[in-house]
């Protein structure tokens, strides 16, 4: 399988049971013919000649948490040039990276866990609760899947990341045989007799820097132990400096510091118990390994050991270190059960091999990247539902929009039309009209979002076409939908160019922008369509007139439904603001036409229901998603001062009065929202606008026709020198500058008859177009 993956991980380093797992994962994916490369800031070699890559990443360490993830975010750009299938993020503080490698390339973390703090120092504490908040709130929210070691710690993920993590076991049969005589040389040398009953942990021995290990209280065991057992000692090997060492040692007990891998199976199996005081423990492959080489182990029932040792048959799991010592005095009295749950403990172990495991993991990777893979296969097409929302349409538009659906050439298209309990008989005439078509019929007008909202939970496809009823569509608009938003991962939703029904060459919209005073409008309306959006883009918003949207991207765990209090206007608005400031992508699709009868689903509307609905989903939508405190209190303040002021003029001052009212009594719910994408949030306003920037509205919304001025000239050949190097372009867009600058611009025939020396060869459109301008 041809994948280039990049596993990213803090260190590679031998007797950590982290970097084993992300060796014997790039192990596995190697063998499965993947190209992988673990990219790491720490390697002694162990791991190396392994078949996959090792690279370092200069990362200089920091006890500054966000200082460390800084530093770290200097090799992102590194990481996205290499072209990576897959990104695999091991541990903190690449976590980080998921926020914007997700955008060129799916992302999975493996999670190991973050542990408990108890006992730490303020400063210690302060770093792991940044990195519980960060990993847990924001960066997981980035990735495709998250794979973690133990059913226990996928209880502790908060409720909107259970649904994409996977819970899978390690291996444990990571070390050779033990020989016997190996075992004795191994307890000779310890001084250890053969009525001796030898204790071992295995683990961190600082129990300043981890006290959540237990060391201290496994020193307080083993003490009142020797009280009962003269024949007991213990031995504590693992990672600890000098000073660690003289403390166990001073404390009767063997220390053993850094045991070389080839000693392990020795040590293990020169030991008659396991044990270990851990009060927190995300697997705790030590046990595991005890029971593995038929050693019974006593450890408190915490975290995985539920999961990891049988109680009462491989292991004893006590509830305090109290329990702890009689479970431990039966061991070392009773010979017999010791062995017995040993081998029982031996049996349990060949459950966890590590060929196994990864192959689990592997086939967890795989599938993920599959699903992010360019469709390869002919003929095989996702599942598109044609959702067209209708509430009393005219007969014939709404014939018209499902004719042009039926002639897509895209086939794999269901088409379900959500009625908000229409009264004019539209629905009655399309079942009797069209065959093949599904219908949900709701009990009540419930507007655009509640509509949509149900048509989207009632829908099969992977891909939503979100339809008014007022629009007509070329027959490939559905097929180069799908193709633009195939091409990536991270595209949440795709904007068609949408061409007004009654002057089919001028543009309606190309998917809608946002100034930073939170009025929308379409991005090209008004202008003549010369091709000036002829390019696929990046773009603030998708207009859900007419729109294709990932179904997925309507999960809790993604954007979420549109917004079901606004009853029409600005929905799409609100949704797609979320999306941009969680790291989606919108783009658009100009091959792509669909044709609209600008406002037909909303003309029987009167003025002032608009205008009350629009002002007031303004002002939600500010509220909930504008980044700044003094930003939005600015921005919400003006707003509201204009609709009193209408008020005291009398000018819309019963809707003004409805959006006064109605937006005072929404405020708790708009905090509510507004705190929840703030959790969420990784796209700053700054970024989010740049895909709005420059763009102008070349539309009369009162006539509901294009502004016709050398203005809009000027904007469209602008844009269209930008697309296309044809030097007439630029020729014509000086031109127009030259003559806005002149006043010969209202000598009407010099001017008009020089422009029209510069459009010989355009569209007739466009020299109607010049026509028209009033000078």
């Amino acid at each position: 399988m041809d994948l280039k993956i990049a596993i990213v991980c803090e260190r590679m380093l031998l007797g950590f049971g982290a970097d084993l797992v992300y060796h014997k994962l790039a192990e596995g994916l190697h063998r499965k013919g993947c190209r992988v490369t673990v990219f790491t800031t720490r390697s002694d070699g162990t791991y190396e000649n392994s078949g996959y890559k090792i690279s370092l990443l200069p990362v200089p360490a920091d006890a500054n948490f966000p200082a460390y993830e800084k530093n770290a975010s200097r090799f992102l750009h590194f990481l996205i040039a290499q072209g990576f299938d897959l990104f695999i993020l091991g541990t903190f503080p690449f976590y980080s990276y998921a926020q914007i490698l997700s955008k060129h390339a799916p992302c999975i973390a493996v999670d190991l866990g973050i542990c408990s703090t108890d006992g730490m120092p303020a400063s210690v504490k302060k770093n792991f609760d940044y990195m519980r908040k960060t990993q847990y709130g924001k960066y997981f929210n980035f990735v495709e899947k998250i794979l973690t070691i133990s059913e226990y710690l996928k209880k502790l993920m908060p409720a909107h990341l259970k649904e994409k993590t996977k819970a899978l076991h390690l291996g444990v049969d990571h070390y050779g045989p033990n020989a016997p005589e190996d075992i004795e040389k191994f307890r000779n040398s310890l001084g250890v007799s053969g009525d001796e009953v030898l204790l071992l942990y295995v683990g961190r021995l600082n129990p300043k820097a981890q006290p959540y290990k237990g060391t201290a209280q496994l020193v307080g065991i083993y003490k009142k132990l020797k009280e009962r057992h003269s024949n007991v000692k213990l031995i504590m090997a693992g990672f600890g400096d000098e000073n660690d060492e003289n403390f166990i040692r001073s404390e009767g007990i063997i220390p053993m510091l850094s045991v070389p891998v080839k000693s392990m199976p020795a040590l293990y199996g020169a030991c008659d118990i396991y044990v270990t005081a851990s009060c927190w423990e995300g697997f705790d492959l030590p046990l595991l390994e005890a029971q593995y080489f038929g050693k019974p182990g006593v450890a408190l029932k915490i975290g995985a050991h539920p999961e990891v040792a049988r109680e009462g048959e491989t292991s004893f799991l006590a509830e305090n270190t109290e329990e702890m010592v009689e479970k431990l005095d039966i061991l070392i009295r009773d010979k017999d059960k010791r062995v017995e749950m040993g081998e029982k403990g031996g049996l349990w172990a060949k459950n966890f091999k590590w060929d196994e495991k990864i192959n689990q993991y592997v086939e967890a990777i795989v599938e993920t990247a599959n699903c992010f893979k360019k469709e390869e296969t002919k003929g095989v097409q996702p599942k598109v539902t044609a959702l067209v929302l209708n509430y009393n349409a005219d007969f014939e538009i709404l014939e018209e929009c499902i004719l042009t659906l039926k002639s897509q050439t895209y086939k794999n298209l269901e088409i379900l039309i959500v009625d908000n309990n229409s009264t004019n008989g539209s629905l009655e005439h399309i079942q009797k009209k069209f065959e093949g078509l599904r219908i949900l019929k709701l009990d009540q007008n419930h507007g655009f979002s509640v509509g949509n909202n149900r048509g989207i939970e009632a829908s099969e496809g992977e891909f939503i076409f979100i339809l008014n009823f007022d629009v007509k569509l070329h027959p490939e608009a559905a097929e180069e939908l799908v193709k633009v938003i195939q091409t990536d991962g991270k595209i949440i939703a795709v904007a068609p160019k949408m061409l007004l029904y009654r002057d089919p060459e001028i543009i309606d919209c190309i998917g809608n922008l946002l100034t930073p005073a939170g009025d929308a409008f379409n991005m090209g309306i008004g202008q003549i369509d010369i091709g000036q959006y002829d390019v696929s883009e990046r773009v603030f918003g998708a207009c859900f007139g007419a729109a294709l949207v990932r179904k997925s991207g309507f999960k809790e765990d993604a954007v979420g439904a549109l917004e079901e209090r606004f009853f029409m206007y600005y929905e799409d608005v609100d949704w797609n603001y979320r999306a941009n400031a969680l790291g989606y992508k919108i783009v658009t699709a100009p091959k792509a036409v669909v044709y609209h009868h600008h406002s037909a689903a909303t003309k029987k509307f009167s003025y002032d229901m608009k205008y009350e609905l629009i002002q007031l989903n303004l002002l939600r939508t500010v509220f909930q998603n504008v980044q700044g405190r003094k930003v939005v209190t600015k921005l919400i303040m003006a707003r509201l001062k204009n609709h009193v002021i209408s008020v005291l003029r009398k000018q819309y001052r019963k809707a003004s009065l409805k959006v006064l009212w109605k937006f005072l009594l929404d405020i708790p719910d708009c905090v509510k929202k507004r705190n929840e994408l703030k959790k969420r949030r990784v796209v700053n306003d700054v970024d989010i606008f740049k895909y709005s920037y420059g763009e102008i509205p070349f539309f009369d919304p009162v006539a509901y026709s294009p502004i016709i001025s050398l203005d809009t000239l000027e904007f469209m050949y602008s844009r269209k020198c930008l697309v296309d190097a044809d030097p007439k372009y630029q020729g014509i867009l000086n031109y127009l500058r030259l003559i806005k600058l002149n006043k010969l611009r209202f000598e009407r025939e010099v001017s008009r008859s020089r422009l029209e020396e510069f459009f010989v060869d355009e569209p007739e459109r466009i020299k109607t177009f010049c026509k028209e301008i009033n000078w």
